[in-house]
């Protein structure tokens, strides 16, 4: 299966120069909705791509006795509610994805037309979810934290079996917080050069560590194309989610150093030089020049040319040389002067 260079979400070109970022906020509103839309504020400032909600139904989602059960309820928001946050996060001109934690709220996020989902690694075997997400061809990305190549081929053959290529690949570890030592960001790389697929970088590490503002950017060098951070309004208020959130202010931060890192990391090319590149090689770049005063009929070699910097502009490089050695110059040339093609006869 060859899967494509690039995934198109609302015109933006995921996979290509720009990389997608996703604000998370999860569970960070604590259950306030007026919260939530401040989040929701802190990530359209911040000029984030999305921003990413938590989808979960409780029955569906944990064991009647399972110690959060009564947390989740507690913190649930309605149909209705979701709707009009996703109203207001497309209104601030984001994209609206969720985190789909069981299949009801996956039904919620197609039923509401949000713009992606995030299948998290905890259903990354889950082949009722990956079958509907294939069915409906809507943008996704997948979560491959903690799973082995053989989980991780086993859903991809799933969802390519199905019809869909839709998605991006996420790497990312999830400990409250991840720290520096299992972050393990090579294996971005890992997951795009074993599986060809566009991968991104859902970064867990510490957000009131100086570093969690710069850290994705070794993601960005590995070659992440998306990357999910999560935000929180005050981390010292410790409420849900706040272990590895940046704060409106950092996030805002954050966003314009992943672009400065884009401008930075350029083209993967060569050639199509920029403005900068064709300067430099003006002042860096040694040309064939004439090593004394030549008069047309002298013949070219090793002892009448010299191999310099030159601020004429460009003629002919030295690696030129040994096949233009014994031609005839046509017409006089000073000396330090640049030897051009059409000094030399044909």
């Amino acid at each position: 299966m060859v899967f494509p260079n690039i995934l198109e979400l609302n015109g933006f070109p995921i996979g290509g120069d720009k990389t997608y970022i996703i604000a998370e906020m999860a569970c960070a509103h604590n259950g306030s909705f007026e919260d939530a839309k401040k989040l929701i504020d802190a990530a359209a400032d911040a000029k984030a791509n999305a921003v990413q909600f938590q989808f979960f139904e409780p029955e569906a989602l944990v064991t009647m006795d399972h110690s959060d059960l009564d947390l989740y309820k507690r913190i649930q928001f309605t149909k209705e509610q979701w709707r009009s946050l996703n109203d207001y996060a497309r209104a601030k001109g984001l994209d609206t994805l969720t985190t789909a934690y069981d299949y009801p709220a996956l039904e919620l996020a197609i039923e509401l037309e949000l713009d992606g989902v995030k299948l998290n690694s905890s259903d990354l075997s889950n082949f009722e979810m990956l079958d509907l997400l294939a069915k409906e061809k809507i943008f996704f990305t997948l979560g491959a934290g903690a799973s082995t190549v053989e989980e991780i081929q086993e859903a991809i053959d799933r969802l390519t079996e199905g019809g869909t290529t839709n998605f991006v690949l996420m790497h990312g570890l999830q400990s409250f917080p991840t720290h520096l030592d299992t972050a393990n960001i090579k294996r971005v790389e890992f997951l795009r050069n074993s599986f060809g697929i566009i991968t991104g970088y859902a970064d867990h590490t510490p957000g009131g560590m100086e570093l969690g503002k710069y850290i994705d950017l070794l993601a960005l060098g590995m070659g992440a194309k998306v990357l999910e951070k999560h935000i929180t309004l005050d981390r010292t208020q410790k409420g849900l989610d706040y272990h590895s959130a940046l704060e409106p202010r950092e996030l805002k931060e954050y966003v314009q150093h992943i672009r400065n890192a884009e401008l930075a990391l350029g083209d993967y090319s060569l050639g199509g030089f920029s403005q900068s590149e064709i300067g430099y090689r003006q002042f860096q770049k040694k040309q064939i020049v004439a090593a004394k005063e030549l008069k047309e009929g002298d013949v070219l070699s090793r002892e009448n040319v010299a191999f310099l910097r030159t601020e004429e502009g460009f003629g002919l490089s030295p690696m030129k040389f040994p096949s233009l050695e014994n031609t005839k110059i046509a017409k006089a040339i000073g000396k330090h002067k640049l030897i051009t093609p059409d000094a030399l006869k044909k």
